[in-house]
């Protein structure tokens, strides 16, 4: 497994993966296939073995006052960029660390407030009044 950072460049939208060696593996992703407006960032999985990008809603009213309605988050391998799951996450992932040790739980930035949400079903367990968290765990 390698190290790995993501670029949001026009021309190159999607995630590079660097290895230890120094080699990289560049993912392109489709803007039109995995909508995303607003803030579009990748968010690296816990583990280091996906990204998450998050869905902007389709249909649903966008406004440049709050953070744009989420349908989830669509998920993809960092081996070899092909997606691998979609999480019907209600907001953006806070980051790597917002998964819990056992990936049932997301910390996510709402729309209008952070909030711990079911990874499988996105329901809302608890809001939180900050997103910046890391779990503690076994792992």
């Amino acid at each position: 497994m390698g190290h790995g950072f993501t670029t949001n460049q026009l021309d190159r939208f999607g995630f590079v993966v660097v290895e230890r060696d120094g080699r990289r593996r560049t993912h392109r992703v489709s803007r039109q296939r995995y909508f995303c407006t607003d803030q579009c960032s990748f968010v690296w999985t816990r583990d280091g073995r996906e990204v998450a990008l998050p869905q902007t809603a389709q249909g649903k009213p966008r406004s440049e006052s709050i953070r744009h309605p989420r349908s989830g988050v669509q998920l993809s391998s960092a081996d070899d960029g092909r997606p691998t799951r979609f999480e019907p996450l209600l907001g953006d992932p806070a980051g790597p660390w917002a998964w819990s040790p056992d990936g049932r739980l997301v910390v996510v930035q709402g729309q209008q407030e952070p909030l711990l949400v079911e990874a499988a079903t996105g329901r809302v367990v608890n809001p939180l009044p900050v997103a910046d968290v890391v779990w503690a765990g076994d792992d």
